[in-house]
């Protein structure tokens, strides 16, 4: 069943990506808790964990992850703030982020879950778009590196 695989990652690839994701987790975990907003960590987690194992994906790249991100994170830290935290105002909220990330051509899945988080967890958006954006751009940055290290090393050259 073709639908069961993905691609294959060699060992090193797949250490280096592990790698990564340990580092990148623990530097955002101590930031996130050091602000008090642990719940903002997790949708980085999913963005960390997409470019780690598919650093050449579309949804990937720099573009989307900080639009999708500053998308979701507008949306839903406004909804949360000005709303309430419910779960209807989350599904809404959400749903908005998307339909701008699909505006912008912005999409990058992890993001979705921004709108969630920040709705629910509502923190002023002036603390916490920021913190987010600084972390979406690590995120994008560590992508890069990656999607350079695996290009020169994994393809075989022309």
């Amino acid at each position: 069943m073709p639908w069961t695989t993905t691609d294959v990652m060699s060992w090193r690839a797949m250490l280096l990506a592990a790698s990564m994701f340990l580092v990148t987790l623990a530097l955002f975990g101590g930031l996130a808790h050091h602000f008090g907003i642990v719940a903002m960590w997790m949708p980085l987690v999913n963005s960390v964990a997409l470019i780690a194992t598919t650093p050449k994906a579309s949804s990937a790249r720099p573009w989307p992850i900080l639009a999708g991100h500053a998308a979701t994170a507008l949306v839903g830290s406004m909804a949360g703030w000005l709303f309430g935290a419910s779960v209807l105002v989350a599904i809404i909220a959400a749903t908005i982020g998307l339909l701008l990330m699909m505006l912008f051509r912005a999409v990058h899945p992890p993001a979705a879950a921004t709108g969630l988080v920040f709705t629910l967890h509502p923190v002023p958006p002036h603390l916490a778009v920021p913190l987010l954006m600084l972390g979406a751009a690590a995120v994008a940055l560590v992508g890069v590196g990656l999607r350079r290290w695996t290009v020169r090393t994994v393809e075989p050259s022309s």
